[in-house]
């Protein structure tokens, strides 16, 4: 009796065990081919210069490490063309505007780790965008910067995109 109750407990276990290895490996699929762009890309200088991001720190003609206390919070672009690409962009990876389109989100945070898209979800011509950090576990003290997550994502037609940090 003893070793069937044992065998019991061990193949539910195993149940349980495998359950869980392939509930948490489920890759979560994200609509609109939607990618964080992070690297082989540059910005082009003025691009930078005037979407500067309210509270976020950088250095002055002179010099002077200051806080931006006059732009908006937040900067939102929806990239469709050739011809917006160049204002924004030096570099960027392969991008097929008669496919694709690139979304753009400026915004002051500490956290400057990669970002993940969570969510994409689609409402009338409102594009909604969820996306998250990966953790700071540098242990630096942290500083308000601006960040430009930047979205490579399949054409569709919008009228507007709204990012949420979740």
């Amino acid at each position: 009796m003893f070793r069937s109750f044992k065998k019991t407990i061990v193949i539910g276990g195993l149940v349980i065990m495998a359950f869980s290895f392939f509930a948490c490996g489920k890759k979560i699929i994200i609509p609109y081919h939607a990618v964080v762009v992070e690297s082989g890309l540059s910005f082009q200088p003025d691009f930078l210069k005037n979407n500067m991001t309210y509270g976020a720190y950088y250095y002055d003609d002179n010099g002077e490490l200051v806080s931006d206390r006059t732009s908006p919070g937040t900067r939102t672009y929806i990239i469709t063309n050739q011809d917006e690409f160049d204002e924004v962009f030096i570099s960027f990876p392969q991008i097929d505007f008669d496919k694709e389109m690139i979304l753009l989100y400026c915004y002051t945070t500490e956290n400057t780790n990669q970002r993940h898209i969570k969510s994409v979800e689609l409402d009338g011509g409102i594009l909604k965008i969820g996306f998250s950090p990966d953790r700071d576990t540098t242990g630096i003290p942290p500083f308000f910067q601006r960040r430009i997550l930047v979205v490579k994502i399949d054409e569709i037609e919008i009228e507007t995109v709204e990012f949420t940090e979740i």
